[in-house]
């Protein structure tokens, strides 16, 4: 009997696939100088990540930086609840941030939301002026230190390299996320993407 043939496998070249498919050179080696035919990269076309609130189980305010923040001492643990982050490739250059859930936010301009912010930031990293789109829906309150601002934006820069396919160091990573709860969320190993 002769093997089937995998499922969703065969030549479909164009067929409504939604992946982006980007050609890469390799070196086939020094010696003969010849290159290997383009490798395919895919690029995700859209990701969903989670932003969780934290509580602090100790808190110390050490003073005000420069920037207006605060520089902080903290012990804290994560808890269930959390914001929905939803990162897509947009046609259109620039970033477009859909808010939900919060009023006051979704009223505000984009350009004063941490998650605007921190994807602008890593764009600017790693060079990439393409389009995206990111809905955000909120169900951490605002201004109740559950860290939901800095956990958007951390989650945000986490879901940006995810759907790019960049790479960025943790400790870069690090100094574009300014702000104190979005260093400690980059620092976690459980986010494959931040690490270098």
């Amino acid at each position: 009997m002769a093997p089937r043939p995998a499922r969703g496998r065969g030549n479909r070249e164009n067929c409504g696939s939604r992946k982006e498919i980007q050609p890469v050179e390799t070196s086939c080696g020094a010696e003969n100088g010849a290159k290997r035919p383009a490798a395919e990269v895919s690029l995700m076309p859209e990701v969903k990540i989670p932003a969780f609130a934290k509580i602090n189980l100790r808190l110390e305010i050490l003073g005000k930086r420069p920037d207006g923040y605060h520089e902080l001492r903290t012990i804290f643990q994560t808890v269930s609840l959390h914001d929905d982050l939803q990162l897509k490739r947009a046609r259109k250059p620039g970033i477009a941030l859909r808010v939900e859930g919060n009023a006051a936010l979704s009223g505000e301009p984009a350009e004063k939301n941490l998650v605007y912010r921190a994807v602008q930031a890593l764009q600017a990293e790693v060079k990439d002026d393409g389009g995206v789109e990111i809905e955000l829906k909120k169900r951490i309150p605002a201004g109740r230190g559950l860290g939901g601002g800095s956990s958007d934006g951390a989650a945000a820069m986490i879901g940006y390299l995810r759907l790019s396919g960049k790479k960025v160091a943790t400790d870069r990573l690090m100094e574009i996320g300014a702000w104190p709860c979005a260093r400690e969320r980059a620092r976690r190993r459980d986010l494959p993407a931040a690490r270098h």
